[in-house]
C-alpha cells in the first residue's frame, strides 16, 4: 500500500509559463521531496503553463498535474483541494516559491505534527525595486508549541494563504466551496481555514517568497476597478458564511472574523463603488446586499459620512469628485 503523503501543495496556475518551473523547483529540489504531494492546477491556460506543467511532472515523481477549464483561483483551489491526498495541504500560487531551506526545516517539524494548523511566515519579494521584506504576524506566539485556537487573540492576521498549513481532512469534511469565475477569493479560503480549525501551532519559517508589482495582479488599482462585481460578491460570500457559523463561535472567533475580515473587506467594497469606480449602480447593490446583516449594516469601521449620506440621497451624488461630496454633505446636513 503506497504511503501517504506528509502534504499536498496545491499550485494553481493560470497563464504562468514564466514562473512555474521556479515555483514547482524550489520544492521539488527538497531533501524529502519523497514525502510530498505537489499538485499544478493549470486553470485552462492559454500559454505554455501545461507544457511545462507536464515536463516537470515526468521528470519529478512527486509532481502530478491536473489540467481543467479556466474557472479562476478558487476553481483551482477547489480542484486541489479534490485532489489532495496528503495529511497536510497547502497552497502556493504559480507565480511565487518557496524558499527551499526553510521548507526543508519545516517538513522535518511537520513529520511529528498534530495541530490542526500550522502558521509559518513569508517574505514579499517586489519586482520592480528587489525589495525582500520579511513578514511575520506570529511572533508574539510560543514556537512548535500546540495551541488551543478557541482561547487565541491575534493581535494582527491569523491564517492566511501565505502563512497556512491545515489538515486536508478537516478542510475536506468542512466543505466549503471556494467561488469560483472570482477574484478576491483568498479570504474565503482564509475564513474557512480559520472556522474549521481547533488547535494550532506556530513554526517561524520564511517559506513562502511572495512575488509582488508584477503587472496584472489583482490588487492593482485598474484590476480592483474593472473586478468590482466580483470582490462584492466574495464580501456577500463572506458575510454568509459568518452568519451561518457565528453561533456555533466562541466570541474570540467572532471578533476576529469581525474585525480583520469581514469589515476591511466591507469598507473597501464602499471605498471601490464611491471613490474608485464612481458609480451609484455598485454602491446601492451593495448596500442592498449589507443591508441584510444589521450587525455590519451601522458599523462605524464600514460606515462614515459619506456612506450614511449616499444611503440618504439613493447614491445620486456619488459619480462627483469626493471634494465635492463633502460639500455636498455639508450642504444636505444643514437644510
Amino acid at each position: 500500500m503506497k504511503k501517504q503523503p506528509l502534504l499536498t501543495i496545491a499550485i494553481p496556475a493560470y497563464n504562468v509559463e514564466l514562473y512555474v518551473e521556479e515555483t514547482v523547483l524550489s520544492i521539488a529540489k527538497s531533501t524529502h521531496a519523497n514525502n510530498i504531494e505537489i499538485l499544478i492546477i493549470n486553470d485552462g491556460s492559454s500559454d505554455k503553463t501545461l507544457e511545462v506543467s507536464n515536463q516537470l511532472a515526468k521528470k519529478y515523481p512527486c509532481v502530478k498535474v491536473v489540467d481543467k477549464p479556466n474557472g479562476g483561483h478558487g476553481s483551482a483551489i477547489n480542484a486541489g483541494l479534490e485532489n489532495a491526498t496528503g495529511k497536510y495541504f497547502r497552497l502556493l500560487d504559480g507565480d511565487d516559491w518557496f524558499d527551499t531551506q526553510e521548507f526543508d526545516h519545516y517538513l522535518e517539524k511537520l513529520e511529528k505534527e498534530t495541530a490542526d494548523l500550522v502558521l509559518t511566515d513569508y517574505i514579499e519579494c517586489f519586482c520592480k525595486t528587489g525589495l525582500n521584506r520579511p513578514v511575520s504576524y506570529y511572533a508574539n506566539l510560543p514556537t512548535y508549541k500546540v495551541l488551543e485556537l478557541n482561547n487565541l487573540i491575534f493581535p494582527d492576521w491569523g491564517p492566511t494563504l501565505p502563512t497556512t498549513t491545515i489538515k486536508t481532512s478537516l478542510l475536506k469534511s468542512f466543505g466549503l466551496k471556494i467561488d469560483e469565475h472570482c477574484f478576491y477569493v483568498d479570504q474565503e479560503y482564509n475564513m474557512a481555514c480559520y472556522l474549521c480549525a481547533k488547535t494550532v501551532t506556530y513554526y517561524p519559517c520564511m517559506i513562502y517568497q511572495y512575488r509582488l508589482e508584477r503587472e496584472g495582479q489583482s490588487m492593482e488599482r485598474a484590476s480592483l476597478i474593472r473586478n468590482i462585481s466580483s470582490h462584492e460578491k466574495v464580501c456577500a460570500r463572506l458575510l454568509k458564511e459568518y452568519s451561518a457559523h457565528k453561533k456555533a463561535m466562541p466570541e474570540i472567533k467572532q471578533a476576529y472574523l469581525h474585525s480583520r475580515i469581514i469589515i476591511p473587506m466591507c469598507h473597501m467594497q464602499y471605498e471601490l463603488a464611491i471613490d474608485y469606480c464612481k458609480s451609484r449602480k455598485h454602491f446601492l447593490s451593495f448596500d442592498k446586499i449589507l443591508r441584510k446583516y444589521p450587525e455590519f449594516y451601522s458599523d462605524p469601521g464600514i460606515v462614515g459620512k459619506i456612506q450614511k449620506f449616499h444611503r440618504k440621497t439613493n447614491g445620486i451624488f456619488v459619480w462627483i469628485d469626493p471634494l465635492l461630496q463633502k460639500l455636498s454633505l455639508r450642504l444636505f446636513r444643514n437644510r
